[in-house]
């Protein structure tokens, strides 16, 4: 459900966060204020500040998953765009069929990648399954170059070494795309969320006014906190996420016209 949301637009996530902060604010605004207006309950206004603090800290937590995850897969789309690069400078150096076969081999792979990875990888589910490391033809195509000077010998080995990876950086998207806050995670930062709003309704349910702006400002804080989390959640997934443009721009020339 919560990864479903996370695939919207922000603004539908937006809309979804503020609903639901709404009718929470309200549901606890009517529980303290309607229902238990004759409980005599206290609360110590000092009991905010740990529960706060441990709230903004799991919220931290959770922020800082989402953007390391994200940064990882940025930089492993980079490392993938890099050696293919790298590989369609390299082979210049040998003759034309080789080269030619080896710029076959990179349109194919950025081919595969753009129009059946990428949109399996924007699904809800993992895109684990398509790690396959058998699928390494053009690793098996550089071994079976034989060099004929010490140039293409040398840019053999740069070759090799390309190819590893950019295999390497493939396996890290695909394994990232499935990355996401666990629902448990979830559960917990949910499970604060309404303590904290109950014990701002407790500590100012002498004032009903002081106590429906202090729940608005809070509410407000909470969702904002959400839509941020919710929108970076997964990578590849969602209004923001990192698109395959880069691995486009290694595409060779003679093969792009």
């Amino acid at each position: 459900m919560i990864e479903n949301i996370g695939q919207a637009q922000v603004w539908a996530i937006a809309a979804i966060v503020f609903g639901a902060a709404f009718l929470l604010t309200g549901l606890i605004y009517w529980l303290v204020f309607k229902l238990g207006r004759n409980i005599n309950i206290e609360i110590s206004p000092g009991f905010f500040t740990p529960v706060s603090v441990t709230f903004g800290l799991i919220i931290g937590f959770l922020a800082s998953q989402v953007w390391s995850d994200n940064s990882r897969a940025i930089s492993a789309v980079m490392r993938e765009a890099s050696a293919l690069k790298t590989i369609v400078s390299v082979s210049e150096i040998f003759p034309e069929p080789t080269q030619k076969m080896l710029d076959s081999s990179v349109v194919n792979y950025i081919e595969r990648s753009v129009n059946t990875e990428w949109p399996a990888m924007q699904k809800v589910t993992s895109y684990h399954g398509l790690i396959d490391y058998s699928d390494n033809a053009g690793l098996r195509e550089v071994i079976s170059i034989t060099p004929q000077n010490e140039a293409q010998s040398s840019a053999k080995q740069q070759l090799l070494a390309a190819y590893t990876t950019l295999y390497e950086a493939r396996s890290e998207r695909l394994l990232l795309s499935g990355t996401s806050v666990n629902p448990l995670k979830w559960l917990i930062v949910n499970a604060f969320a309404v303590i904290l709003m109950l014990i701002t309704a407790l500590v100012h349910r002498n004032n009903k006014k002081s106590a429906m702006v202090s729940l608005a400002l809070l509410s407000l804080a909470i969702s904002l906190s959400y839509i941020l989390i919710l929108a970076h959640d997964r990578p590849f997934t969602g209004y923001i996420s990192i698109s395959p443009d880069l691995l486009l721009s290694a595409k060779p020339k003679l093969h792009s016209q």
